[in-house]
């Protein structure tokens, strides 16, 4: 009656089995389905998960004192644990790799974005780092996105809505939070028909850079959550566009770039890049039958290792971190040095 009651979204079969399977225990013992829980009872459920892979990228220590660490994080890796991941994170792997246990999270970066991140040492480092963050910090961040975005600088004002908790996918929507990012395009490759811009968030809103050029028409090339022909589909929306000359009102639709032009890229997997919903992607596990599987559970033990990174990531990338008494910067990630 305990879990039934409590976690309905289950099926009592399901917990009646974890119990006549030893999984659910009460102190330490195996127990039945019937038993009466008594004051002071501990209750243990023992889980069984296979961890995603994430890139073998090594993690880059940009800078680091007494107070603070500043990080190039790698693509693909969450910043702490939570769902399926437990090992591959920044967190285990700075403790288990460079010996720096008990960090603090300043700030995040979702899982599928690379670039500048910083971790607190002290509780001291954390309050004055966080107002920092909250407050006066000027975050730079790269992308490569369809098409030719255009010249000068771009100013998207829009409103931003999560549509989906249990995908973490947001859109823009006139119920939303304020929200306000600028863009200047870096370059543009014809060949590829994409451009490499640079985006600097006014607010910090979820998703915020990667909702705002798929408004534009714009989206990351290879975001599997926004560059779809679902996400880029729109109504005609009355939008306030700046640029660095002027800024007008208009009724206007998204636009969308040529299809024929688009980036021919491969099928991407299903993610949702709010850490905590994307560990359940499949996206690494191979097909079953080509690889052995788990005694357990029958779920493949091996993952594909032909993704590629580009797989595994997003083309954004948080460039830079700056106060007005301290600044961290990376280099370009490989899929900006063309």
């Amino acid at each position: 009656g305990l879990y039934t009651s409590r976690f309905p979204y289950y099926p009592s079969s399901l917990y009646e089995r974890l119990i006549s399977d030893g999984d659910i225990k009460v102190n330490g013992l195996q127990t039945q389905c019937g038993y009466k829980l008594q004051t002071n009872d501990l209750i243990t459920h023992r889980t069984h998960r296979h961890e995603p892979p994430v890139t073998g990228s090594s993690i880059q220590i940009i800078f680091q004192n007494d107070d603070i660490v500043v990080i190039d994080k790698p693509a693909s890796v969450p910043v702490h644990s939570g769902g399926r991941y437990k090992h591959n994170t920044l967190l285990a792997i700075l403790e288990s790799e460079h010996d720096l246990p008990g960090l603090y999270c300043v700030h995040r970066l979702d899982r599928l974005t690379s670039g500048v991140l910083l971790f607190a040492k002290t509780h001291r480092a954390v309050r004055r780092y966080n107002r920092a963050i909250q407050r006066r910090v000027q975050k730079r961040y790269l992308a490569q996105v369809v098409g030719e975005f255009p010249e000068g600088e771009q100013v998207v004002d829009q409103p931003i809505i999560v549509y989906s908790n249990k995908a973490g996918g947001c859109r823009v929507g006139p119920t939303g939070k304020p929200a306000q990012t600028k863009f200047t395009r870096k370059s543009y490759n014809p060949t590829t028909n994409c451009s490499l811009v640079w985006c600097t968030p006014v607010t910090g809103r979820t998703h915020q850079i990667r909702v705002h050029l798929q408004f534009l028409g714009h989206p990351i090339a290879n975001d599997p959550l926004y560059n779809t022909a679902t996400a880029t589909s729109s109504p005609t929306t009355t939008t306030t566009i700046a640029t660095s000359d002027t800024t007008s009102a208009a009724t206007t639709p998204h636009h969308q770039p040529d299809q024929q032009q688009q980036p021919q890229l491969q099928p991407q997997p299903r993610a949702g890049d709010r850490e905590q919903r994307e560990e359940e992607d499949e996206e690494g596990k191979e097909g079953e039958g080509q690889c052995e599987l788990c005694a357990e559970c029958r779920q493949p033990l091996g993952y594909r290792t032909d993704l590629g990174d580009d797989r595994m990531c997003i083309w954004l990338h948080a460039f830079s971190l700056a106060s007005d008494q301290w600044q961290y910067s990376t280099g370009l990630p490989k899929w900006a040095t063309y």
